[in-house]
């Protein structure tokens, strides 16, 4: 299962669960959007799955063929990327989930398109 496909069928249904939720409940996500400002560890672990997340999908998948299973692999540099912003710059991510107050619809509309991209991959 360690293919593009397999990790399309792993991530697609979660990025499409987290983006419904975020799009569905936004109270709910600008209240953890708000305990992680007030609690900078949860943010650094965040950051540990991020890399890991990231870091195993660019092995797994490096592909950069102008395909749909490109999606993966920007999925894991995307995820690496996060990560290591969270580290060396957690000023930034502070600063971007303060101004993620109109941007959760954003966010939440490219998790689901993401997602169902993912799905289409994996399942189609």
């Amino acid at each position: 299962m360690a293919t593009p496909v397999g990790l399309a069928a792993i991530f697609g249904p979660i990025l499409l669960i987290i983006g419904v939720w975020t799009l569905l409940y936004q109270e709910n996500v600008k209240k953890m959007s708000e305990s992680i400002k007030k609690t900078p560890g949860i943010m650094y672990i965040g950051g540990v799955i991020n890399l890991i997340i990231g870091l195993t999908v660019i092995n797994i998948s490096p592909q950069w063929q102008l395909e749909l299973s490109v999606l993966v692999t920007i999925f894991g540099w995307v995820c690496f990327l996060r990560g290591l912003i969270i580290f060396f710059l957690p000023n930034l991510m502070t600063k971007v989930s303060k101004a993620q107050t109109n941007t959760f619809l954003f966010f939440g509309l490219l998790s689901v398109v993401w997602g169902l991209a993912l799905c289409w991959l994996a399942y189609l």
